[in-house]
This record gives C-alpha cells, structure tokens and sequence, in this order.
C-alpha cells in the first residue's frame, strides 16, 4: 500500500493543489481513491470522476488523470480551467501520442505535468498518512488470496480474469 500512495503523493504535489482548490481526479481505481483521499487531507474540494462522466460543463484547478488512457488524457486537459494545471499520472505507452488542442495551452496558459514514481519523500509521507488513519486505505483492500494463488489476482488485472471489485489484494503466506 506504502509505494502506490507515494507514488500518488508524488501526483498531488506535482499539481501543487493547495486548501481551498477545486480538483478532479479521473480514475476511480485504487490510485484515484489514494488521490482523492491525499487532496482531501489538504483540504482541496475533490470531485471523483471516471473518464467518461459528465461534471456539467465544470472545470477545475487542477486536474489529476489517474486513468492511463489517451482519452483519459485529453478529458482531464479539457476539465482544467484556464490557468490550470493537468497532471498526467496515468502512463501511456512508448510512442502513444496525444492531439492537445494549442489555443488551449498557449492562450488560456494550461499547465501540463507528466508525474511517475516517487522519491523517498514521498514514502515516508505514504507512512505517516497510513499510521494516522488507516481507514481510507483498508477500505481499498478489496480481495484476499493464499500466496498459493498469488497469479490470480495478477491475471484479473491483467484482464485475463474478471476483476470482480479488484481494486488490492492481500496474499496471506
């Protein structure tokens, strides 16, 4: 649990979200829950949105894609405000390329961050939050297996099984 929420720490911070801010996160999974809760902690009013909902024509400070895809991509750039800053957290892969819309980023002056890993900051951050109040992060706890059947869960994030609520699994040895 400790490495994907620095990892996620690392995404909050690289959006310099401050109290008061209005974030989206897109991506409802275990790192856009481990985002949403961090941008809570700051005091930041968090709406949790998957790639394809409808906030009603809202944009927002600051934008975190959490989602990994192009389309998730270019829906963040289009929720952020102008002025804003869109940190793209989700990784695409090698030569994936993304059309941004250049009026949008030169004259309405977006700011875009691509973020990945985290430093050692960032980990013994993810500490502290989980010795202060565990609860936001069992709950994404969402499976247990023995370590006999440690590939099942791997295969159901790699699509090869259904997911079935998957967001972490526990192996118990």
């Amino acid at each position: 649990m400790v490495e994907p929420l620095g990892c996620a720490l690392n995404g909050v911070e690289a959006s310099e979200a401050q109290a008061g801010d209005r974030v989206a996160v897109l991506g409802r999974g275990a790192i856009g829950q481990m985002l949403v809760a961090a941008l809570r902690k700051r005091g930041c009013e968090v709406a949790a949105l998957g790639a394809r909902d409808d906030p009603g024509g809202a944009r927002y400070d600051r934008v975190i894609e959490a989602a990994g895809t192009a389309e998730a991509w270019l829906r963040a750039i289009d929720l952020t405000r102008a002025g804003g800053t869109c940190v793209l957290f989700g990784g695409l892969p090698a030569g994936a390329a993304v059309a941004v819309d250049a009026y949008r980023l030169h004259y309405e002056a977006l700011t875009l961050r691509g973020v990945f890993h985290h430093a050692p900051r960032h980990i013994r951050a993810a500490l502290d939050l989980i010795a202060a109040d565990k609860a936001p992060y069992a709950a994404l706890l969402t499976h247990e297996f023995p370590l006999a059947e440690v590939a099942t869960p791997l295969a159901m994030n790699a699509g090869l099984l259904p997911r079935d609520g998957l967001l972490k699994a526990v192996i118990r040895p």
